[in-house]
Formats: C-alpha cells, sequence, structure tokens
C-alpha cells in the first residue's frame, strides 16, 4: 500500500509491508493526514496525531474496489426465469467462481472484484445461450442480459468414485457447433444438463481425477430425455497444475474478446477442455490444467479462424502466441421480418451483437415501413435483438451463424405491452454517505401484464431529495454528510416503484470531526477520534420511525415524535451530541431529551438542552432516543386532517392524525365518527377501540357512508371521543368534501 504523509508543507512517503505494517518517517509531532493508495482498492484517508517519536496509528481499514455486474434471464417470449443459476468464473480460472440465481422478475446482481469474468447461465429444461465475457474494475459496472429456450432435451446420469457419489464434479457437453454446456453434480453424484438438438460429447472432469471416458449422445428433435450416462472416476496420479497464457493480436494490435477453446488432443488430455475470451490486453491465463497436448481454437466475428497446438507442462506456465487474420471473404447477410404477427412493425430498431459483449452492438439499424431489416457482416456467431417503444419481443434474443456470401432471416414478432409492474434490482451491498465501495448501481424492470419484460427507460430520483440523487443510469450518489434511510425511486409509463436503503457514516477511531443530519432535524456531532478502536462495526447509521404501543409512552412520560434508533453496540471515548427535532405541537420548554432503558422497557430523562426548535443531548453510546413529554391527563395533544378539503376522485381519503394523553393507562377507548351539518351520522371509523396514549395514530375517511354509497358535496364533522377510567371527552373537527 502507497502511504502518503502530509502537514502544511511537509510530506513523507512510505510502502506497507506484506503483514500490513508500515512506518512513516515525519520531522514534527503535530496532526498529519495519512493518505492510503493501492490498486484494486478505494483510496482512504486518516488523520493521526503524532505526540512523540513512536506513534502508533491505530489499524487502518481499505475497502477492495466492488464492482456491480447484473442483468436479467428471460425465455424466448420475453416472460422472466425465477432461479436460473448465473455463474460468474474468473476469465482462465473457472474453479474461481460465484453464483447468484434470479429472482422472480428475473434479474440478478451480483458483487465481483476487479478482474475479467465469464458469466453464464443455467436452468433444467432450458438451453443455456452462450456465456458472455466481461471485463470490470475501479467499482464499475456492467450488464449482462441472457434468453434461454425452453423445451429442451435433457441429458442426466451420475458421476461415482469406489461406487459412492461425487460433489461439484464439472460436467460438460460439447456440440458440434454452438456453445459448451455444464452442469456441477450435486451432493449424490446426480447431473443434468439442457441441451439443443444435435450430437454431443459429454464427460465429466474433476482436478486429480480422470473419467472413463466421454460419451457421446445425439438429439434428433426436441422434448427428449437421455438418462443414465454415468462416468466412474479413477483417482490420478497426475496434478492438474499446468498453465498457458495465449496472447491474440492481428500482426500489430492486441485483440480482446476473442474466443479461445481449448481441447484435449492425446490420452493423457482427452476430456480436459477450457473456454475463456482474451481481455483488454488480448491475453489470458488457463490454469488448473492437466499436462499434455491441446487443440487451441482462437474466434473471433470479422477474423479467420485459426487453430493451433500446445504442450503443456507440470508445474508451468506455457506462453503461447495465436495472429488473426482480417476475413476479407465476402460478405454475409443477416435480414429478416419484424412484425405484430400479422402486420409488419416500422422504425423497430435492431441490434447486432458479438455474443461475449452483449451490451455493446456491433451494429444498429431500423424496419423500413415493409418491417424488414439486414446486416451484411463477416462470417461469423453473432447475437440480435429488436426493440420497439410500446411493444415487446416475444422472440427474446436470437442467435445466428452466417457464412461467407451465406445468408440467414432472422424474424421476430412483437406485440403491444401493456405496463403494470416495476421491480427495482437494488444495490445489495451497505451504502455510504462517502460513496465508498460505489458507485451504487440499481436496476428497474418494466413488467406487462403478462409478466414480460418491457424494455424501458427509467425515470430516477431519491426521497428526501436531500439524501442524494439518481442517475439516469440509476447510479445513487448520496449526499456528504446524510445519513438515515433513503427511497430510491424508478417511473415509467406511468407506474413508478421504490425500495428503501439505509444510508451509512463509516467510522472509525481514525476519523476526524464528523457532522451528520437527516436533514429533518435529527443531527449526530461526533468529535475526532472519539469512536472507540473496540468497536467491531466500522460504520453508523440511524433508522426513525413512529413509536409502537409498547414505546409510546411509560410511567408519566410520552415520546414527542419519532424514535431515533442509533446503530445498537457502537460505543464511544468521549460524548457525543445528539440533536433531535421538537414536533410543532409541543412546547419547547416542556420537553426534554430520553433514551430507551431495554432491560427496564421504559424511557429515562437524560440532560438535555432546548435550543428553538430542537433539543440535544451529549452521550458516549448509541441506542435508541426520542423527544419525551410529560403526559397529561386524558385529552387530544394534536389532530390534524389531510387534505382538507379532499375529492375521493383524486384522494385516497382524509387521513386523520392524532395523539392522546391519559395518565390512567398505556390505552384509551376511542370513537371516531363522521357527522353531516344535521347530525346525521354518516360513517363510523372507530368504535370503542383501544388506542394507545403517546402514540401517533391515523384513521382514513374515503368519502362513503355506511351503505358504501359517495357522500354528497359538503362540509361534515368528525367526531372524537376519548375515555379512561376518569372520564370522557369529545372533539369536533370540520372535514369538506369536493368532488
Amino acid at each position: 500500500v502507497d502511504i502518503n504523509a502530509v502537514f502544511g508543507a511537509h510530506s513523507s512517503d512510505a510502502v506497507s509491508l506484506s503483514g500490513g505494517d508500515f512506518v512513516v518517517y515525519v520531522n514534527s509531532p503535530d496532526i498529519w493526514n495519512l493518505t492510503l493508495n493501492k490498486t484494486g482498492y478505494t483510496q482512504t484517508t486518516a488523520a493521526v496525531s503524532v505526540s512523540s517519536y513512536d506513534t502508533d496509528a491505530g489499524d487502518l481499514f481499505m475497502a477492495k474496489n466492488m464492482n456491480t455486474l447484473s442483468g436479467s434471464v428471460v425465455n424466448e417470449s420475453a416472460q422472466a426465469i425465477n432461479s436460473a443459476r448465473v455463474r460468474v468464473s474468473e476469465n482462465g480460472n473457472p474453479s474461481n467462481y460465484h453464483d447468484v440465481y434470479t429472482n422472480e422478475s428475473g434479474s440478478y446482481t451480483i458483487l465481483l472484484p476487479d478482474g475479467d469474468w465469464n458469466a453464464a447461465v443455467s436452468k433444467t429444461g432450458f438451453i443455456a445461450p452462450p456465456g458472455a465475457f466481461v471485463s470490470l474494475s475501479g467499482g464499475g459496472s456492467a450488464i449482462r442480459n441472457f434468453t434461454m429456450t425452453s423445451a429442451a432435451n435433457e441429458i442426466s446420469g451420475s458421476v461415482n468414485y469406489s461406487g459412492f457419489g461425487m460433489d461439484g464434479v464439472l460436467v460438460r457437453a460439447i456440440p458440434e457447433s454452438g456453445p459448451v454446456v455444464e452442469a456441477y453434480t450435486d451432493i449424490y453424484g446426480r447431473y443434468s444438463l439442457s441441451v439443443d438438438t444435435g450430437y454431443f460429447v459429454v464427460n465429466a472432469l474433476e482436478s486429480g481425477y480422470y473419467s472413463d471416458g466421454p460419451k457421446g449422445v445425439t438429439f434428433a428433435s426436441g422434448g427428449l430425455l437421455e438418462t443414465g450416462v454415468d462416468f466412474e472416476m479413477t483417482q490420478d496420479a497426475a496434478v492438474n497444475d499446468a498453465a498457458v497464457y495465449i496472447f491474440v493480436d492481428d500482426s500489430s494490435v492486441p485483440l480482446e474478446g476473442v474466443y479461445i477453446y481449448m481441447e484435449g488432443s492425446n490420452t493423457f488430455t482427452a476430456g480436459y477442455t477450457a473456454s475463456v475470451y482474451t481481455g483488454a490486453s488480448g491475453g489470458v491465463t488457463i490454469t488448473d490444467m492437466h499436462e499434455g497436448d491441446y487443440n487451441v481454437t482462437a474466434s473471433k466475428s470479422g477474423y479467420v479462424l485459426n487453430s493451433s497446438g500446445v504442450q503443456l507442462l507440470s508445474g508451468i506456465t506455457v506462453s503461447h502466441s495465436i495472429s488473426l487474420s482480417a476475413d476479407v471473404s465476402p460478405l454475409g447477410t443477416i435480414g429478416g421480418y419484424v412484425s405484430d404477427g400479422t402486420n409488419p412493425l416500422a422504425a423497430a430498431e435492431v441490434s447486432l451483437y458479438e455474443p461475449a459483449f452483449p451490451d455493446i452492438p456491433l451494429a444498429v439499424t431500423h424496419t423500413a415501413s415493409d418491417g424488414l431489416y439486414s446486416f451484411e457482416i463477416p462470417a461469423g456467431d453473432y447475437m440480435l435483438k429488436a426493440v420497439l417503444s410500446g411493444y415487446v419481443s416475444l422472440s427474446g434474443a436470437k442467435y445466428a451463424s452466417v457464412a461467407s456470401s451465406g445468408s440467414v432471416q432472422v424474424d421476430f414478432i412483437m406485440q403491444q405491452a401493456v405496463p403494470a409492474s416495476i421491480f427495482i434490482n437494488p444495490y445489495t451491498g451497505k451504502i455510504y454517505n462517502e460513496n465508498i465501495g460505489g458507485p451504487y448501481e440499481f436496476k428497474a424492470v418494466l413488467k406487462g401484464t403478462g409478466g414480460e419484460i418491457i424494455e424501458s427507460d427509467f425515470e430516477w430520483s431519491a426521497a428526501p431529495a436531500s439524501a442524494g440523487t439518481v442517475s439516469a443510469s440509476g447510479v445513487f450518489t448520496p449526499t456528504g454528510d446524510y445519513i438515515g434511510k433513503a427511497s430510491i425511486k424508478a417511473k415509467a409509463s406511468g407506474i413508478s416503484s421504490s425500495h428503501d436503503v439505509m444510508v451509512w457514516q463509516r467510522l472509525n477511531s481514525s476519523y476526524g470531526d464528523v457532522s451528520v443530519s437527516d436533514y429533518a432535524g435529527f443531527s449526530l456531532d461526533i468529535p475526532a477520534g472519539s469512536a472507540s478502536a473496540s468497536n467491531t462495526i466500522d460504520g453508523i447509521t440511524m433508522a426513525k420511525y413512529a413509536p409502537s404501543a409498547v414505546k409510546g409512552s411509560s410511567g408519566t412520560k410520552k415520546v414527542a415524535g419519532n424514535i431515533y434508533n442509533l446503530t445498537e453496540g457502537f460505543g464511544f471515548t468521549d460524548n457525543i451530541t445528539i440533536t433531535m427535532p421538537v414536533p410543532a405541537e409541543y412546547s419547547a420548554g416542556s420537553v426534554t431529551a430520553g433514551v430507551w432503558n431495554s432491560e427496564a422497557q421504559k424511557w429515562e430523562s437524560i440532560e438535555s438542552v432546548v435550543s428553538g426548535d430542537f433539543i440535544s443531548a451529549e452521550t458516549d453510546h448509541f441506542s435508541e432516543y426520542a423527544v419525551l413529554a410529560e403526559m397529561d391527563e386524558l385529552k387530544l395533544d394534536y389532530a390534524r386532517i389531510v387534505p382538507n378539503p379532499f375529492s375521493p376522485k383524486y384522494h385516497a381519503g382524509a387521513r386523520l392524525t392524532f395523539a392522546i394523553s391519559s395518565t390512567e393507562g398505556s390505552s384509551v377507548e376511542t370513537t371516531i365518527q363522521v357527522f353531516n351539518m344535521g347530525n346525521r351520522l354518516i360513517r363510523t371509523l372507530a368504535l370503542n377501540e383501544l388506542k394507545a396514549a403517546g402514540t401517533e395514530h391515523t384513521v382514513v375517511w374515503d368519502g362513503r357512508n355506511e351503505d358504501g354509497k359517495w357522500a354528497a358535496n359538503g362540509r361534515y364533522f368528525v367526531r372524537v371521543q376519548i375515555k379512561d377510567t376518569r372520564g370522557t371527552k369529545q372533539y369536533l373537527f370540520s372535514v369538506a368534501v369536493v368532488k
């Protein structure tokens, strides 16, 4: 780790040792600012007070850059596929992989460190599309979407060693053309592969073992099942420790995204295969291979396929270079027809991709008035998508192989979509107001009434607006001193949805002064270095909520406003200051700050200072805090009706919000009724219901009478009657209905 210490015009540099220890030599005692940098990690800063010739800076923490890969998996009718497995493996090292499963909206999100990765999707009963390559770094993000075809054929069997099933063995089916299909055995050694029609070579692969040989399976049509394709494994004395570095260029510049397929070509390597893509440097390292001979095939659209041989040696990384020549043979054509099943659709956008890079189109065109489109392209394998605003493709993504001078027709059928709901696929990590580990990216899916996924652009926002901003691509950037809950909102086609997240403040003993707020009256002021070094968590947040019946009051005290729940278990060596807003319904001179005693199950007043509409208190630990007011004898503390007047046509109803005081018990018998100006009962909203004292309550009148019919335009009275053991009180409030 590169470490730079700065004080005024003075600076000093150092590099940490293998154990993380470091020494920085400085020329004067004072507060020095440290900056830590390391590739693959987020920059970290800390202030260290140097008071002697040997100062311990304490433990400093660096967060790994985590990148976001997300996307969706749909079938050929654009309907979401739930519980499809997305396996993301390190390019060239498939034993380092991460699995995630799609949710009910077909979406997935996975956090990955910097590097090159291969993403593949699988689910029993579906044909897997080609895998996709992605390169991630610096907290970036990428999208990889997949379309799977149903009604596949199925190959199943077991993998055994000495009569017992082997767990986690890779079983691979290699077709004569198209993508390789893979699956792993379960704890009983069983596996299942969903494949298309054609001939497949199936083999089981496990480091330290070799199978009884590959097996051939042929399917002439779809919907067939081939069972009993079993393998018996034998321990191999040799270790799979051979590796190869493959570099591909066009004789002048490195080529990224070249598909490399290796297959064993002698007795020792039979059944061993690898499939990877070259990275931005044109190279890729393949590890955990068996020593011996292999055939290597390198292919990329627009270039002539190259085949060569390489011999791998145990314990050694062999280098192998390949040069691809541009394909100068005549171009091929991919064209087709986009319709709604009957009529042509004009202006539909058709995009052409390399299967490994489904987010970067090679070419884009639009259908003419007759619904036709075409591309002239070099021979190769391609993926196509069709998009039209207000429509959903029933064909999903389609794959096609075109030969030189050849022609392939790929048609799309689209139907008008009726938007029904939005699902937000959230950022799954912790969100810090300092943007540590960001960007915090959210994805949204617009679904139709039939569950189909509709291509759409979303309007993003955050609530409250003071919590931060959300970019057009769904990246949330918190306000630097915000703490607490934020709602991330997405809107499209008149439909909206939201997802709540907590915004944290990173905090440890090395931090300087920290001031955070929810921009609604709550704030924390934390002196420099006051966070205890014994804390086991590295951040704090605040959750506020309306008091429940249990915590609404205790004894003669009641909660005025919200309860503020601060991160339990976080301690300080010095006092910090908590500031809370005093609700307008309460007099600032009659309130105190309180802390919840979880053992005694009651509120306890703590020393506090009132200034204007705010109250502040000092503490050295986190718990639940609130503004406390004296519990009065039976009365309504406050009541308000919003909106008023209201229209049943445009509003969900008039909301009566109120709080009750009573010194005679924890609950008060409450009746709420609506009367017209002639004192005729229109609607009973609550009848002798027990409402907790000291707690805010809300009831809604939707504008209907007892018969469920709309009340006439005009003014009405809402009568609130409260009763405890000492008596009864009534309150009247006016509300107007305007249709």
